[in-house]
């Protein structure tokens, strides 16, 4: 299980090799850290990877990440070690103990008290998306919510743009349509439905005919 260290209420990954695995599951994030080389530049960058929140969700819900105050287990190290070291915590480091991840986790629940309502059902839609096989990007890019690829996108381009909406009017039809059909995408309307603590959703697909 992967450790995902949280700082400052941001779930920030540091190890190469968590990375790696999190891009096997699908988990993509986003890159923010700045490469010693070439310091001045934003267009590529280095590690830390930091994680949407949609993405911690997914990866505690099905059992493969585990959410640990890294402050917390960064003060308890140093304390074991008798030395202050300045470095982030991962589950492969073998400086830190099973003991002091699991006295640090941090529940899913915890994570989430400050998170509101509108968060919680877009990630309705991920999780819904995401369990269907896609990775998935933030969409603003695009004018979305999410983009979503049909696997790694080093591989392919994106197939959809998705929006979450229960009420949509014509011109929303029509130039979301269009867009996505001008950038060969497929442009899908997601929403949840029934009662609240149900986890169905309905999507709609638009592609304008005749256009692009």
């Amino acid at each position: 299980m992967i450790s995902l260290p949280v700082i400052d209420k941001k779930v920030l990954v540091f190890n190469l090799d968590d990375v790696k695995q999190l891009r096997s599951y699908g988990i993509l994030g986003v890159l923010i850290g700045t490469l010693p080389v070439a310091p001045q530049q934003n267009i590529f960058l280095n590690l830390p990877l930091e994680l949407s929140i949609y993405e911690v969700i997914w990866l505690v819900e099905n059992g493969l990440g585990r959410l640990v105050d890294n402050l917390g287990v960064n003060s308890l190290s140093s304390n074991e070690n008798g030395v202050h070291e300045n470095y982030c915590i991962t589950e492969n480091d073998s400086r830190i103990s099973e003991t002091i991840l699991n006295q640090n986790q941090i529940s899913l629940q915890v994570f989430l008290q400050h998170t509101n309502h509108e968060v919680l059902q877009n990630y309705k839609v991920y999780r819904h998306i995401k369990n269907k096989g896609f990775h998935l990007l933030p969409g603003l890019r695009f004018g979305g919510l999410f983009v979503a690829y049909p696997g790694d996108p080093l591989r392919y381009h994106s197939h959809l743009i998705i929006n979450r909406s229960s009420n949509i009017n014509c011109l929303d039809l029509v130039t979301g349509g269009r867009l996505a059909t001008g950038v060969k995408k497929s442009w899908v309307i997601a929403d949840t439905v029934g009662e609240e603590e149900q986890d169905d959703v309905m999507c709609f697909s638009i592609e304008w005919a005749g256009f692009g």
